[in-house]
């Protein structure tokens, strides 16, 4: 279990950005980020991600934001 993984749905992430069929080159560049490591860090939950981030993850993958957060 990574760290922000007890609030943050990983999973859910990672899986709606697989099913939408759009690989991590493409979500890095589409949200704006520096490199895939630093989308990879957020989907596999070791570093905690920005309200920002969730949003326009959230618009990009086309799912509420409350999808990809254990409430």
């Amino acid at each position: 279990m990574s760290r922000y993984s007890e609030y943050v749905k990983t999973e859910n992430i990672r899986n709606a950005r697989k099913d939408k069929g759009i690989t991590v080159e493409e979500i890095t560049s589409r949200m704006g980020l520096a490199s895939r490591v630093s989308y990879y860090n957020l989907e596999t939950g070791i570093v905690e991600p920005r309200i920002s981030q969730m949003v326009t993850l959230s618009k990009i993958l086309e799912e509420p934001v409350s999808n990809f957060f254990a409430l």
